[in-house]
């Protein structure tokens, strides 16, 4: 993934993991997060700055190759249809993807739709 830009969306244990990987790997990445505690533990164990958001004020994904979406279960959705809406082509999304059926088959039309890929993580 050398030459890789990837943006990834969360700051907690499983966004430190990909991190750890990505960086090991010589790929850049930017990491963006909206809790302060969880942020704050991210820059101290990666030493690296996170750029606090509020994921509707951030609106254009189109300049990362990627885009690895680690938030809270309950957001997952809202903040992968964001990014597909603003240009988000390649996604990696935590499991569960989200909470309900209805918004993952809303999640892969939009995909179709927008010409992009999500695929949802199951690392364990």
């Amino acid at each position: 993934m050398k030459n890789k830009n990837v943006l990834i969306v969360g700051t907690g244990n499983m966004a430190f993991e990909y991190f750890k990987v990505l960086k090991g790997q010589g790929v850049n990445c930017e990491v963006i997060g909206n809790s302060k505690k969880t942020s704050r533990r991210f820059e101290e164990l990666a030493k690296f700055k996170v750029i606090p958001f509020k994921i509707d004020e951030y609106k254009d994904f189109s300049h990362f190759s990627h885009c690895i979406i680690t938030t809270s279960s309950d957001s997952l959705y809202n903040v992968a249809r964001h990014s597909l809406q603003y240009g988000a082509r390649e996604i990696l999304l935590e499991k569960p993807g989200s909470l309900f059926l209805s918004q993952l088959k809303k999640l892969n039309l939009l995909s179709k739709e927008k010409k992009a890929n999500i695929h949802i993580a199951y690392n364990r």
